[in-house]
């Protein structure tokens, strides 16, 4: 799905674009849940839920810079478009050259997102899975 959002134009309609964002959301849902689980399995059991708030943690910190740096890369991207562009000093074509340096602003931010997903694709090859076994699993870490 990011692939289809890095290209963006102003062309996309509103609905293609929350579809392919409700698409994203719920592959990465089908995704977190089970990487959570592998990650926890490398614990012992008794810490588990230390494991769980570290992960919980680092998830929110993680989210926190990245949106910083996406809004940083959006700024940067209408930046650089509306210093280039030679449309600008036109009163009249003010607000269809702000909506295109958003255009290309977003661009910028999904092609990061995109190199960011590409990068964690290929660290998951090397991810090795934990199987627990039944009798570790039963002990409650209380």
């Amino acid at each position: 799905m990011i692939v289809l959002l890095s290209p963006i134009t102003k062309l996309y309609t509103v609905a293609f674009i929350v579809t392919l964002h409700i698409i994203l959301m719920i592959g990465l849902a089908m995704v977190w849940v089970p990487a959570q689980t592998n990650g926890l399995n490398q614990l012992p059991s008794k810490l588990y839920p230390h494991g769980t708030a570290v992960m919980n943690t680092v998830q929110q910190v993680i989210g926190a810079v990245a949106t910083a740096v996406s809004i940083s890369i959006l700024s940067s991207g209408m930046d650089h478009y509306l210093h280039t562009s030679a449309e600008t000093s036109a009163v009249s074509n003010q607000m269809a050259e702000l909506a295109n340096a958003m255009t290309v602003g977003s661009e910028h931010v999904f092609w990061f997102a995109m190199i960011v997903a590409v990068i964690g694709l290929v660290i998951s090859f090397f991810i090795r899975r934990v199987i627990v076994s039944q009798a570790s699993a039963v002990t409650s870490p209380h």
